[in-house]
């Protein structure tokens, strides 16, 4: 198809096949899972494109620092290598191969898991 001035649809037809391409693309949503021993006491999932990976570890040291004790909670924030020290809001990054997957885990007990699931 052409048009009046002389150019053609390759512009339209370009953002059409983008358009079915995005159509076709799994969704993607970050898994938060909380824990406490083996019990699961926390299931969400938000959206890939609304929470960055930043925002992610920020939001699992909340939930962590949540149940903290006062003392556990300046022991969190105390300088690494100091006597009050707790290392309990330090996120641990897990690369799962088999799975191909990337898993983010912050506390002792409760702990919380995100990871990035696609959407069924």
């Amino acid at each position: 198809m052409f048009w009046p001035s002389g150019g053609h649809c390759c512009f339209f037809c370009c953002l059409i096949l983008i358009w079915m391409k995005k159509q076709r693309e799994p969704k993607r949503c970050w898994r938060i899972r909380g824990y406490d021993s083996l019990t699961l006491i926390f299931d969400q999932s938000v959206p890939f494109g609304q929470m960055t990976e930043g925002n992610m570890k920020a939001l699992l040291r909340a939930l962590v620092a949540k149940d903290l004790l006062p003392h556990e909670l300046m022991g969190a924030y105390a300088k690494r290598g100091t006597k009050i020290h707790i290392a309990l809001l330090e996120i641990q990054k897990e690369k799962q191969l088999e799975k191909r997957r990337t898993v983010y885990t912050c506390g002792n007990n409760p702990y919380y898991t995100a990871d990035i699931e696609l959407l069924r």
